[in-house]
């Protein structure tokens, strides 16, 4: 939904508490693409997206999403541009969990998840910056903080 504007009731009924995480401009994007947000808006006053078409819009976060306990981050210099972002889980000696890597050719940042997994194993999406890979990562981690903790502390075993 627009950044001026707050959910309504009805939104936060249907897909819980929300708070304003970041923007994407719909410049630039396939016209059918552009009518069904705006006819979203026209009805609802916010739109539905999933959060892989959101990163590939160009998404650019305007806060952090905290991380569930247990998890951090570990970052080598954050103002560097081409610097990784590293999600770590601070029980287990801090096992890497996923990471956030630029793509060399200057097109965007993957989002790397299950580091822990053999390659075949993982996940990758591909965001536009690294603010956005990072806050996917994030929300990934906290949509699955159980499964993760449970398959972490098999590892232990």
């Amino acid at each position: 939904m627009p950044d001026c504007m707050k959910a309504s009731r009805e939104a936060e009924r249907g897909h819980g508490p929300l708070r304003h995480c970041g923007t994407f401009d719909t410049d630039g994007l396939p016209a059918d693409l552009v009518e069904r947000i705006e006819g979203a808006f026209d009805d609802h006053f916010y739109v539905v997206l999933q959060p892989d078409l959101a990163l590939r819009l160009g998404y650019d976060p305007t806060c952090g999403v905290p991380l569930p306990e247990g998890f951090d981050w570990e970052v080598r210099d954050f103002w560097e541009r081409d610097s990784s972002a590293r999600m770590v889980y601070v029980p287990r000696n801090r096992l890497p969990i996923a990471e956030a890597i630029p793509d060399h050719s200057d097109r965007g940042w993957y989002a790397v998840t299950r580091l822990y997994r053999p390659w075949q194993f993982r996940g990758t999406r591909v965001t536009t910056t690294r603010a956005a890979a990072v806050h996917w990562l994030a929300m990934w981690a906290d949509a699955n903080a159980e499964m993760l903790r449970l398959e972490l502390e098999r590892l232990r075993d």
